[in-house]
């Protein structure tokens, strides 16, 4: 190869990686906003009959109508392992928190965390 040769690669080498270091943030923001509003227009309650962990420590819930709704969207803070067998989740369509309730003594359910998006 000759130097000419090379400053053309060099240069197109070098454009590419301009419109990729512009075009992957933009592309991350459009895939993380597209999960957020898949989440947020998404309903989910029940009592959790059945409950996995994916490979990464996010639960993953099965109530008792219906498939295993993956909760990975939702920041747990750390205490994703809080959520049991018998608990009982409820999101509101168009919202953006997801609220866990855990039964108390009596056999009332109480709510014991608020989870975000």
């Amino acid at each position: 190869m000759n130097p000419e040769e090379f400053k053309k690669f060099e240069k197109r080498r070098n454009t590419r990686l301009l419109l990729f270091f512009i075009l992957a943030p933009f592309a991350i923001y459009c895939l993380i906003r597209f999960s957020k509003n898949q989440s947020v227009n998404e309903e989910i309650s029940g009592v959790v009959v059945e409950l996995n962990y994916d490979g990464h420590g996010n639960p993953e819930v099965k109530f008792k109508e219906g498939d295993f709704n993956n909760l990975l969207l939702f920041s747990f803070g750390g205490n994703e392992r809080n959520l049991k067998v018998g608990d009982s989740i409820y999101k509101k369509r168009g919202e953006e928190f997801l609220f866990h309730y855990k039964k108390n003594d009596s056999n009332n359910y109480f709510l014991y965390r608020t989870y975000k998006y």
